[in-house]
């Protein structure tokens, strides 16, 4: 998975603004490489990309509002059936996969940024990649995307 900040995804005058604030669609992506086993191109995400804005799915400024939390990856082909959010101590289920929703708070004000984790609240990748600071987060919360089980068992994971 290319990080938010590749000079690829941020060529385009007209593109999205992955730099700023494409985290929690990064990380659905990478979701979304896991489970169809492939890379994405810089191309094929910038085109998944404008057509969640053109379905009004993501804002424009790549927000994810909350009532599209479960259409966005279904939308990307996501095997989904349901998405729930859970505080950051919840493990997830064999049929289940995490997104951390990170904050950390400075004089300066609250940060939030958004993370795939393995399921017990570590970070497996970060769109923004090793940066001085990361450390200094908490998991603030989970966004969970539940898996349809047939799948998972054809073609994850076993429960």
């Amino acid at each position: 998975m290319f990080r938010q900040d590749a000079v690829l995804l941020n060529l385009t005058v007209d593109g999205p603004p992955f730099q700023e604030y494409g985290c929690k669609l990064c990380s659905y992506l990478f979701w979304l490489e896991q489970c169809e086993n492939v890379c994405l191109l810089p191309e094929s995400i910038i085109i998944k990309t404008k057509h969640l804005i053109n379905k009004r799915l993501v804002t424009p400024d790549m927000m994810i509002l909350k009532k599209y939390e479960l259409k966005v990856p279904k939308e990307l082909g996501i095997p989904a059936i349901g998405s729930k959010r859970e505080g950051p101590y919840y493990e997830c289920k064999w049929n289940e996969l995490e997104i951390l929703w990170l904050e950390k708070t400075t004089s300066r004000g609250t940060y939030n940024h958004f993370v795939p984790g393995d399921g017990k609240g570590h970070m497996v990748w970060d769109s923004l990649g090793i940066r001085r600071g990361r450390d200094d987060y908490h998991v603030a919360g989970k966004r969970v995307i539940i898996l349809d089980p047939e799948w998972c068992r054809k073609h994850w994971r076993k429960e």
